[in-house]
């Protein structure tokens, strides 16, 4: 996150962002370690049919209390991670989730054959959880579409001398994204008046999406052309 919060400079002039995804990335890796380590157990022991699981009155209270707590992170990680768009909160508090359902499994462990039933659902859901952190990081590095251009270009056409709006692109993270696109104004308009225009577009847009980091308007004539083209 310290990374990711640098503000951009020559090497990066996006800034580094990213390096927050790297690091979801990384922990969605782990996660795909936590259900290898857990399921494999779990086979292994159904496989030879023995269930060594023993719970004792102290270890049930200390694993119960430490599910709450695990659960509580996860709900507030969640939050914060929704709040601030932050890709590693949200992967980080999937990880503790995690952590919780194999809680929850020690918990049940008390029945022997349940020890091994549950590690196997446990694995499920963080195998669940590596592929949502997986998704939503390789949106980012792919470049997926952050916001449907309909909307922007719903919002840009609403400024007095915008013709029409084509080619209208985003890319980022979910809490920087960074926009271009293509107005069409009148051929006749002046150079001063054309960069005006484009620098109200670029007020409404970033005002109305404030997720949006940077806007680049790219000012087009009204041409037969240039509308075949969009």
């Amino acid at each position: 996150i310290s990374l990711a919060a640098r503000p951009a400079d020559a090497g990066h002039p996006y800034g580094h962002s990213k390096f927050e995804t790297y690091g979801s990335l990384a922990i969605g890796v782990l996660l795909l370690f936590a259900a290898f380590e857990v399921g494999s157990s779990a086979v292994e022991k159904l496989v030879a049919g023995t269930y060594t699981a023993q719970v004792t009155p102290v270890s049930f209270i200390v694993m119960v209390g430490t599910l709450v707590v695990n659960l509580f992170v996860t709900l507030y990680e969640r939050r914060a991670g929704k709040r601030l768009k932050s890709e590693i909160l949200a992967a980080d508090a999937a990880h503790t989730l995690s952590d919780a359902f194999v809680g929850l499994g020690f918990v049940v462990a008390g029945f022997p054959m349940a020890d091994p039933i549950m590690a196997l659902l446990v694995t499920v859901a963080i195998l669940a959880s590596a592929v949502g952190v997986f998704r939503t990081g390789l949106r980012t590095l792919s470049d997926h579409a952050r916001i449907p251009a309909a909307d922007i270009a719903r919002v840009a056409e609403k400024v007095d001398g915008v013709r029409s709006i084509h080619a209208v692109r985003t890319r980022g993270t979910e809490a920087e994204v960074y926009c271009d696109l293509h107005v069409l104004v009148d051929p006749q308009m002046t150079v001063l008046a054309a960069h005006d225009l484009g620098d109200e577009v670029e007020g409404v847009v970033a005002a109305a999406f404030p997720q949006i980091k940077e806007v680049l308007v790219h000012i087009e004539p009204d041409t037969a052309a240039e509308r075949a083209e969009g």
